[in-house]
């Protein structure tokens, strides 16, 4: 199956075990595919986040599990354009 350029097509279903019905993306790539992709903007399709905002969603989800109890998280980086960004918010977060 060919995935299109952009990340949604408006039909994601998958069942966390399958790719997208839609899209053709794995479940994790489908619940957390926004990073900061300003260099991908000239093609069709990007959406991306400003610093503040990838620094927002990745301290949100941080703040969310240490509130349900986790004392540790395990960042993956998949894109070698947030290298940057994401180590500044997870030394913020290791504070």
């Amino acid at each position: 199956m060919t995935r299109p350029d952009s990340p949604c097509i408006a039909v994601c279903t998958t069942l966390y075990n399958e790719v997208c019905k839609g899209c053709g993306r794995t479940y994790l790539e489908v619940a957390q595919w926004t990073g900061m992709s300003e260099h991908h903007l000239p093609f069709g399709g990007t959406i991306t986040l400003n610093f503040a905002e990838f620094r927002g969603v990745i301290s949100g989800v941080a703040r969310s599990l240490r509130a349900i109890g986790f004392s540790r998280l395990l960042i993956v980086n998949g894109h070698g354009g947030n290298i940057d960004p994401l180590s500044v918010a997870a030394r913020e977060l290791a504070v």
